[in-house]
């Protein structure tokens, strides 16, 4: 499954975290997260420019959370996609 998803690094910091409730995660799923598109706040351009790192980790029967990491920091909202395959 994919979907959108937003992380919002709020007025300014240098990590933003969202958390994806889905009780069909397992704890073999695989969680890919990647920078889709222009949100309210940024062009499609800005996250790559701000260097942002994602990663997830996956909570079985749960869900999953995104780890969203900006180095030399930065604000607002970031639209990403978010995939999850069960295993």
């Amino acid at each position: 499954r994919t979907q959108l998803a937003e992380i919002d690094f709020g007025e300014g910091s240098d990590l933003a975290i969202v958390t994806i409730a889905d009780p069909e995660t397992r704890s073999s799923s695989q969680v890919i997260a990647a920078l889709a598109g222009a949100s309210a706040d940024h062009d499609v351009e800005d996250g790559i420019l701000e260097g942002i790192l994602m990663n997830a980790t996956v909570e079985a029967d749960v869900g999953y959370t995104i780890y969203a990491h900006a180095p030399n920091g930065t604000w607002g909202r970031y639209n990403i996609y978010v995939s999850c395959t069960n295993f």
